[in-house]
Parts: structure tokens; sequence; C-alpha cells
């Protein structure tokens, strides 16, 4: 008696599991976009609570977020603290600021309160999105 499988069961096979791996792509790509645009979010959370902090620090600290290329800098002074691209360089976030302007500076008094418009900005990758509304003080709620 012989065993192992024939040609046939395994062109069959990989035929089913071609299949499965075609059906389960997008949900994989989704997930993925999902994830990169929380960690964007993420980050620009963690900008705006450094501004903030610089602020009372430093007696004043502005944060400035570019949405082409996705880009933020924190200034206290004249000097840059800190500048970061967001997202990644192959396959960046689309960030949409407030009022559909190219650019947008939050600015942090010694006492840490803001002195800007209250907006929420949008973070989207593929067919995900993610996003932050920050209050006139200062403070960041995710959406």
């Amino acid at each position: 008696m012989r065993t192992g499988t024939t040609l046939m069961e395994l062109m069959v096979s990989l035929a089913v599991l071609a299949a499965m791996m075609a059906m389960a792509t997008p949900r994989l790509v989704e997930l993925g976009d999902r994830a990169e645009a929380r960690a964007v979010r993420e980050q620009l959370v963690g900008l705006v609570t450094q501004a903030r902090a610089m602020g009372v620090a430093r007696g004043g600290a502005t944060l400035v977020l570019e949405s082409a290329p996705p880009s933020a800098r924190v200034l206290a002074g004249d000097s840059v603290l800190r500048s970061v691209r967001l997202g990644s360089a192959e396959r960046p976030a689309e960030l949409r600021l407030p009022s559909g302007r190219s650019s947008v500076t939050l600015t942090f008094d010694a006492l840490g309160i803001g002195r800007f418009a209250s907006g929420t900005i949008v973070v989207r990758r593929g067919s995900a999105e993610a996003g932050i509304v920050v209050s006139s003080y200062g403070r960041v709620r995710r959406r």
C-alpha cells in the first residue's frame, strides 16, 4: 500500500488556501491601516502633552502641525525641541486639520493654557480614521 498525496490533492489544497488568503487580505490591510491611524493619533496626543508641559517649564511653547507632508514641531522660543514626521515614510497617513488648513499652530503659555480655538484633528490611513479634539485650554480627547 502506498502512502502520500497525489498531485491533484496537493493542487486542490493550494487552491483552497489561495482562496482563503484572497478573502483575508483586505481585512488584514484594514487592520494595519487602523493600527497605523491609532499610532499616529497617540503620537499627536504625546506631542500636545509635551508642548503643554514645555509651556509650563519654559514659560511658553508652540506646537506646529503640517498636513503635507504630515509632520509636527515643538518649539520653545527660537529653539526646536522636537521635530517628527507622522506615520510611515512608505505609506504616510493623511492629516486633516481644522477648517481644512494646511498648518495649525497651537501655542501654550506658562500656565499650560492653550491660546487657540478648539479643533478636531483627524488622521486617515486607507479607510481607517482616528482623531483627537484639542480644546482651547489644551486638553485632548481621543475620538
